[in-house]
């Protein structure tokens, strides 16, 4: 049999260990706990379950190995009392934060039973920097006999729609009292029951792994099963564009909902199809403002070599190049294929951007200003000559009076142009703040407001 490691000898190994230059340091090793179900703890290792088959334990430890992380398990005996063994872990825990090792970077991860250790863990150490992945360990039940848990630190629970031995934890969330500085939870829909956690499934176990390296903006599922942010690539010609698409969750078919377009800055551009996301996501589809304005939102990634629009003779001048570039020319022929593929409601199509995208935003709504009910550019540059297109499309602009990368007075020029044309854009200007002025735009519920109030 393949040898597992035990988390306390390993400590003690570590104890005496010295790092070298050529060796991780504390500082950059992540440390995962993974504390198994009742089931491996009963029985051996080749034992089958009659409904979920044999408890692929050994290949779980394996795969967190592999993603990198230092990883303390073991099978537990089979008399082991839950409580005395988060003792146990707790003292691992602590012997590790003696040795210099960060909170952040350890991660008790638990299934089923295990699941529950790490949650008296949790209850214990009261340490809200440390993560734990609780899958599927929690019925409402528990409330009621368990009342002592406390749940604290960064946690993320993880259930299958189909299992009745773990479900939703939202309630033990909202009754404890400790810190909790990140929650997310994912809805699986395997099909599997709770068998679900006796396999190395990516379902549960790539979102596990993506919280113990402290990515906590991960994809949510909605209550349909489809992922918040999906991934896809569009493709036209020889030519492809990666994007993500937000769906409205509990979609009715017969209903047509908004479409919202965001174009990231420079920094985001690649075919990753990530890093724009990272940079939204927190501002808009992960907040509760989703669930109060359900729409579609469209979240493309420009390639490197390219931008949303550009400026051949900037700064002498702001006039923007005849022709699209292909980037933009792929966003408006993606547009129109959400548009017959989707329930969009075509008299309500949003456009927003920060940076190169605020640019973007202003550049695709003077091509194409028929397509758009609103835009909401930030920290940009425009082409003023286009003024006259856009003046009668509501516009919220924002820039940071503080700008060192685009300076305030190209917004400034180009409010004051739309309105020499008639229009009537609103523009918040933000005193003492820098290029990025997202936190002040997207942050502020009266702004999705007032986009969603908007039609064509």
């Amino acid at each position: 049999m393949k040898k597992i490691t035990i988390g306390l000898i390993l400590i003690l190994g570590l104890l005496s260990h010295k790092c070298t230059s050529q060796q991780k340091s504390f500082d950059e090793t992540k440390y995962v706990f993974f504390l198994h179900n009742r089931f491996v703890q009963l029985f051996d290792l080749n034992t089958q379950h009659p409904e979920y088959g044999k408890a692929e334990y050994i290949e779980i430890v394996d795969k967190f190995r592999q993603s990198g992380f230092i990883v303390l398990s073991e099978k537990r005996p089979k008399d082991a009392d839950p409580k005395k063994y988060a003792s146990k872990i707790v003292h691992q825990i602590d012997s590790l934060i003696k040795l210099g090792v960060k909170p952040e970077n350890i991660t008790v991860i638990g299934t089923s039973m295990g699941g529950y250790i790490a949650q008296f863990v949790s209850t214990t150490l009261k340490k809200p920097k440390l993560n734990f992945v609780l899958v599927g360990c929690y019925r409402d039940i528990d409330l009621k006999e368990i009342p002592e848990i406390q749940l604290c630190g960064n946690i993320l629970s993880i259930y299958e729609k189909t299992d009745t031995l773990g479900v939703c934890m939202q309630k033990r969330i909202e009754t404890s009292k400790k810190a909790i500085p990140h929650f997310k939870e994912i809805e699986l829909h395997t099909n599997k029951k709770h068998g679900f956690l006796f396999h190395p499934m990516d379902e549960w176990m790539q979102p596990a792994i993506q919280w113990a390296k402290g990515d906590y903006n991960l994809q949510a599922k909605l209550s349909s099963g489809k992922t918040l942010a999906e991934k896809n690539v569009f493709k036209k010609n020889n030519d492809s564009i990666p994007y993500r698409l937000v769906y409205p969750d509990k979609e009715i078919p017969s209903k047509r909902y908004p479409l919202l377009i965001y174009l990231h800055g420079s920094g985001n551009r690649g075919n990753d199809n990530e890093k724009p996301l990272e940079k939204f996501s927190a501002f808009f589809s992960d907040s509760n403002t989703y669930n109060k304005f359900p729409s579609y939102i469209l979240i493309p990634q420009c390639p490197t070599n390219d931008v949303w629009v550009y400026f051949p003779d900037f700064p002498s001048s702001l006039a923007a190049s005849t022709e699209p570039t292909l980037a933009a020319k792929l966003v408006l022929a993606l547009i129109q294929q959400l548009i017959a593929t989707k329930n969009i409601d075509t008299n309500r199509i949003y456009l927003t951007g920060y940076s190169m995208g605020g640019e973007g935003t202003f550049d695709l709504l003077a091509r194409e200003p028929k397509l758009f009910a609103c835009a909401v550019p930030l920290a940009s540059v425009a082409d003023t000559s286009k003024a006259n297109l856009i003046s009668n499309i509501p516009i919220w602009a924002f820039h940071g009076d503080s700008d060192k990368v685009n300076d305030v007075k190209y917004t400034r020029i180009m409010i004051e142009a739309i309105k020499r044309k008639g229009g009537n854009s609103k523009y918040t200007e933000i005193k003492g703040v820098g290029h990025d002025c997202r936190n002040d735009a997207y942050l502020n519920e009266k702004l999705w407001k007032w986009i969603f109030k908007q039609h064509k």
